[in-house]
């Protein structure tokens, strides 16, 4: 883990909270505060540090995630739970017939109106995988 600096120096807050955004996974961050009002000025208290956690969603891969047809109905299964961002279905000869963006984790189902052949296309955050499917 490293420090890295981040500051809200002269931030006038109107509340006592205070919602940090955009921090980023594993990093360690300091902080104190300081209380002024128009008579007085507070001495900086003393330094406080916390680090944030990994949310581990974008590291778990879509290796894993298989398909099967049910009802007409392409099942793609995702025992991982990697995170699942688009799933393109192709016909057999390469044409688009449906497109669904996703952020999930859990399984997908679809309806199709189509039979035969099919190519699934489901897309995560850095990978992507190919399956082939039949639908009857």
């Amino acid at each position: 883990m490293k420090e890295r600096p981040f500051g809200l120096s002269d931030k006038r807050l109107p509340t006592p909270l205070y919602q940090v955004e955009g921090l980023k996974e594993q990093t360690t961050y300091v902080w104190r505060v300081m209380a002024t009002c128009e008579y007085n000025e507070s001495k900086r208290a003393s330094q406080k540090r916390f680090t944030t956690v990994s949310t581990g969603i974008d590291r778990i891969g879509i290796s894993g995630v298989t398909a099967f047809v049910k009802n007409r109905m392409p099942n793609i299964l995702n025992p991982e739970g990697g995170l699942i961002r688009k799933v393109s279905i192709y016909n057999e000869s390469g044409v688009l017939v449906a497109a669904y963006d996703l952020e999930t984790t859990d399984n997908v189902f679809v309806r199709l109106n189509v039979s035969g052949p099919v190519i699934i296309r489901v897309q995560g955050s850095n990978t992507a995988r190919t399956l082939h499917v039949v639908v009857k």
